[in-house]
């Protein structure tokens, strides 16, 4: 295993023992913190922020300066990566990411660029480097990538929060052209997380944020069966550790057994699931993360508490579990709740590894 002076991520990753649950949270060094808006500010905007090594290195070390977190993640975005393959994209505050080109033909996906990561993507491998550097063996660096599947989904649609009618239209009509758009993907991914890996990853996470708008069976020939190919091609296995890898699906409840033999480590959780019943399902071949509502956060601190140790109690005694939201924090999220479900974790989880 990869030594840090805190290795309780990696450690829960593999279900090893620890001596309390490590908490990390999807977007901790996002729009809550009044340094990052600064930092965004100073840069123009959102894209302009990912594409700023030096910028994006300061937003990612914000929470790891504010909280005593087991684990940094890089930032970026996931659709950094169609961006790279020649997607035109903006973040609008209001409507979220929309592509200015969306995919509408063969044609259209036949134009994308696999792109090489040390070219087109080397602001994210900066950042990485930077970010390693100023940690220092601290805690260890999550790198990331959306599914195919995900990415496929935002790159057809104009709108992914009203509906999914035209990746869906696809599906149905010419699942052809959608598996050749999800083979260029799945190989663009598999490059970029390698990259990822050789600049000082130490972990990574696959979001497939939304593979649960399919049925079963479409979900495991359109989103988990591309995952399984990535984490085929990772360099996970170095030369004196191994590299765990997360999904996260929302929506997974139906498909914890075949995301659980997938080749994963960790699945995490979204706040739909009780954890409970997921551990008994799955809690035997892979650790499981999550996963508190994030809107928890608005409570006062003693609810907070209570909801905190509702987790950690149905999750119960012994390890494998690391204490995350089950999704992003929310952007008016106060800093100091986000201190205190932090240090309440670490406290109140040390019962349940004294065995």
């Amino acid at each position: 295993m990869q030594i840090f002076k805190n290795n309780h991520y990696l450690k829960a990753a593999f279900r090893e023992k620890v001596h309390q649950t490590p908490i990390w949270i999807m977007r901790q060094s996002g729009r809550y913190l009044p340094e990052y808006n600064k930092i965004k500010k100073k840069s123009g905007d959102f894209l302009s922020l990912c594409l700023n090594s030096d910028l994006s290195s300061q937003a990612a070390l914000l929470p790891i300066n504010h909280f005593s977190l087991d684990a940094a993640i890089m930032f970026s975005d996931i659709l950094i990566l169609p961006y790279a393959m020649g997607m035109d994209i903006k973040f609008l505050n209001d409507f979220g990411p929309k592509f200015l080109n969306p995919i509408k033909s063969r044609y259209d996906i036949e134009k994308l660029l696999i792109p090489n990561p040390e070219e087109h993507i080397n602001y994210v491998l900066k950042m990485i480097q930077i970010v390693s550097y100023e940690i220092n063996n601290k805690i260890p660096l999550i790198g990331f990538a959306g599914s195919p599947w995900t990415l496929a989904c935002y790159m057809l649609e104009e709108n992914v929060k009203k509906s999914f009618t035209k990746i869906k239209k696809i599906l149905y009509e010419n699942p052809k052209d959608l598996h050749f758009l999800l083979k260029k993907l799945t190989k663009s991914i598999i490059l970029y997380l390698n990259a990822q890996i050789h600049s000082g990853v130490n972990a990574i996470i696959i979001f497939d944020t939304w593979g649960g708008i399919l049925e079963q069976k479409k979900y495991k020939e359109f989103s988990l069966y591309y995952i399984k190919k990535i984490i085929k091609k990772l360099l996970l296995i170095q030369k004196t550790y191994k590299i765990p890898v997360t999904i996260f699906t929302k929506n997974s409840n139906q498909w914890l057994k075949d995301i659980a033999n997938s080749g994963c480590d960790v699945i995490a959780l979204d706040w739909s699931i009780d954890i409970q019943k997921a551990r008994k399902q799955v809690g035997s071949h892979v650790a499981l993360q999550g996963n508190m509502d994030p809107h928890v956060l608005y409570a006062k601190k003693n609810y907070i508490k209570k909801e905190i140790e509702l987790i950690l109690s149905k999750f119960g005694f012994g390890e494998g579990h690391i204490f995350s939201l089950g999704h992003g924090i929310l952007p008016d999220t106060d800093p100091k709740k986000i201190k205190f479900l932090v240090d309440s974790v670490h406290h109140l989880s040390q019962k349940y590894h004294q065995r």
